[in-house]
């Protein structure tokens, strides 16, 4: 389908009148049907609605810099990651990116 105005305001009204969380998969099929649009164009929407990038400031980037000196570069756990992303206020693929170039 297209991403129409009107089709991306439905989706931000119910993200609202939801709590801003994330759809079951019957509430999904109800968007779908709603929007007009694909199950992978929803899927984007919603992960750019409810995972907004967050900025790459010199200050973030040494929040995950010291993070992995003091743990010798390793993977952070799930639990650890969590941590980072809240400190950083990055989404998860902005963490993966900054991951990929301190480590690599």
């Amino acid at each position: 389908g297209e991403l129409t105005e009107e089709s991306q305001t439905i989706l931000k009204l119910w993200l609202e009148e939801h709590n801003h969380v994330n759809p079951s998969p019957q509430e999904r099929k109800e968007l779908l049907r709603m929007t007009g649009w694909s199950a992978s164009q929803l899927r984007h929407q919603l992960r750019q609605v409810l995972n907004p990038k967050g900025r790459i400031s010199a200050e973030s980037k040494e929040v995950l810099r010291a993070w992995l000196v003091d743990n010798n570069f390793r993977e952070p756990s799930v639990e650890e990651r969590e941590e980072l992303l809240d400190q950083t206020g990055w989404n998860s693929r902005q963490f993966v990116d900054q991951m990929n170039r301190m480590s690599g």
